[in-house]
């Protein structure tokens, strides 16, 4: 079988290049392709070029290695691309979390709605369209996998903009099935689910345990022993009769009642204003341990890193049926939402590519709040596509907890203000 070519865009995004490189090592039907990284940190690019070649010589590996700072060197002939890129990295998103809580607004990520949903989106889909528009003219017939937040803007402004075709990952619903497993005490591989929503908030419409329904068991278990570390993920189930995903702290920011004053701004449900801080003294210490391995020094504990990507390529390319899901155009899939709408649903994936299963048991109170979610998330799409400050306004107008319409001007100016140096078309 034929090596393919994989791009991968933001290789200097570590914790996710060292994962999929371990994913790419570990395919059989891999085997022989070459894997071509791209970042525009020649640091950190050198650094995961040294980690990928000292990961494929452990593990003996039939894989070649090429990397560049231009992504047009290394597009040509590709048949897949993957992007996992940080406009600003972490000094961007400690902007994204610290100027709306200027504001009254606490956000528990703010990496795909909310004020810092928004300021991602107006820094990374200009440049992700960039690739994509490159991948229309340098390899045409190339799928564009992205991993990029925010998802739904991103993989939508995409599909409107474009001709590439674009599948969004995020490990939310394998991560939640894993979750419900641990809670259940039961083995993961006896549970199986149907998932329909938008990135960050989807809803489990199917849980079942060895082919039978398993919600009857959760409902039992949960009235038990209660809500365990996601307080919030099973009011929701309360709420609307289905378990959503992925974690609490991301679905929290999807409804106007977790993040109040009342709730002590997230405390009552054990969540609050995102730990940067926190995130940013664990990144000194995976940099050293990911050195010590590019430079032989400790060996890489290969194993699978739990993404689908890898996967998906293979089902492709081996035509072995595989359900997952992903981020695709809606195309009649789930009913309840916009065709054109980018959702997150379970797919069958095999040689005949991405096919989203139909499913038709969304609660009609979750729909509506993804319906109103979709609407602004197409405002901030067009306003990230045009330079748009009026659509961006109105954007960020639709958001919880927005004091005032001076307050979201202000904060807006201030968020523009900010990341300038990433905004080109708001220049």
């Amino acid at each position: 079988m034929p090596g393919k070519r994989i791009v991968l865009i933001g290789a200097g995004s570590m914790t996710f290049t060292r994962g999929l490189l371990m994913d790419l090592v570990l395919a059989p039907h891999l085997q022989g392709s070459t894997v071509a990284l791209v970042d525009v940190n020649e640091e950190k690019l050198a650094l995961a070029a040294r980690l990928a070649r000292q990961m494929i010589a452990q593990e003996g590996a039939d894989l070649t290695v090429e990397a560049a700072t231009d992504r047009s060197e290394l597009l040509p002939d590709a048949d897949y691309v993957i992007t996992t890129i940080s406009v600003g990295g972490h000094p961007a998103w400690e902007k994204d979390l610290k100027i709306p809580l200027k504001y009254g607004i606490t956000q528990t990520v703010g990496d795909s709605v909310g004020p810092g949903g928004l300021s991602r989106a107006l820094r990374h889909v200009p440049v992700i369209l960039g690739v994509a528009e490159d991948m229309e003219e340098l390899c045409p017939d190339a799928i564009l996998f992205n991993y990029t937040n925010p998802m739904t803007v991103i993989c939508r402004s995409v599909v409107r903009e474009t001709e590439t075709p674009v599948i969004g990952l995020c490990h939310g619903v394998p991560n939640t099935v894993t979750y419900l497993a641990e809670y259940m005490g039961v083995p993961r591989d006896e549970l199986m689910v149907r998932a329909a929503g938008i990135n960050h908030m989807v809803w489990l419409t199917s849980l079942l345990r060895n082919g039978q329904d398993a919600y009857p068991e959760l409902w039992d278990l949960y009235q038990r022993k209660g809500p365990a570390d996601r307080p919030a993920s099973f009011e929701l189930m309360e709420l609307y009769g289905l378990f959503p995903g992925p974690g609490h702290e991301h679905i929290m920011e999807f409804f106007p009642w977790f993040v109040t004053e009342r709730t002590g701004y997230g405390a009552k449900y054990g969540e609050g204003l995102f730990p940067i801080e926190q995130q940013n003294l664990g990144r000194v210490e995976r940099s050293e341990r990911l050195l010590a391995e590019a430079e032989g020094r400790v060996p890489i504990p290969v194993r699978r890193s739990g993404e689908d990507v890898m996967e998906i390529i293979t089902a492709m390319v081996t035509n072995q049926p595989k359900v997952v899901a992903v981020n695709v155009p809606n195309h009649g899939a789930v009913p309840d939402l916009s065709d054109e709408a980018v959702i997150e649903v379970s797919s069958l994936v095999d040689g005949a590519g991405i096919q989203p299963l139909r499913n038709t048991g969304l609660p009609t109170g979750a729909a509506d709040v993804l319906r109103a979610r979709l609407d602004q998330q197409e405002l901030i799409s067009l306003a990230a596509v045009n330079g748009d400050r009026d659509l961006a306004l109105q954007a960020l107008l639709a958001e919880h907890g927005v004091g005032s319409v001076a307050d979201a001007r202000a904060m807006l100016d201030e968020l523009l203000a900010a990341q300038a140096a990433h905004l080109p078309f708001f220049a």
